[in-house]
């Protein structure tokens, strides 16, 4: 599992990403998280959504992100600068593939 990562996300949780990519996967300008304007939300500092200081909406400036973790396998998001489109995924590459075991335990009775 990758820890917080400023280039890739680990394609599971992308709430670890810490970039510096301000641009959807369109090439629209993110919206910077600590402004309601063009887009009101609550994903502000104080708010159960950016837990942390590390997270908040000062420092995660008009970055990419997913401050409470809703988007999933999805990605890293923002909120844009075009009126019309209110929030867009980023093009930000996943660190690693992954793969996943899955181990059974059987027990036999006679």
């Amino acid at each position: 599992m990758c820890s917080a990562s400023s280039t890739c996300w680990d394609g599971l949780n992308a709430v670890d990403y810490t970039g510096t990519i301000s641009v959807t996967a369109s090439g629209r300008t993110c919206q910077k998280w600590a402004l309601d304007s063009p887009h009101a939300h609550t994903f502000h500092s104080g708010a159960p959504n950016f837990p942390n200081d590390n997270y908040s909406d000062i420092t995660a400036s008009n970055y990419c992100r997913d401050p409470d973790g809703s988007q999933g396998v999805s990605g890293p998001f923002c909120y844009t600068m075009d009126p019309s489109t209110p929030t867009e995924a980023c093009s930000i590459p996943i660190c690693s593939s992954k793969s996943f075991s899955v181990y059974l335990s059987f027990q036999l009775f006679c």
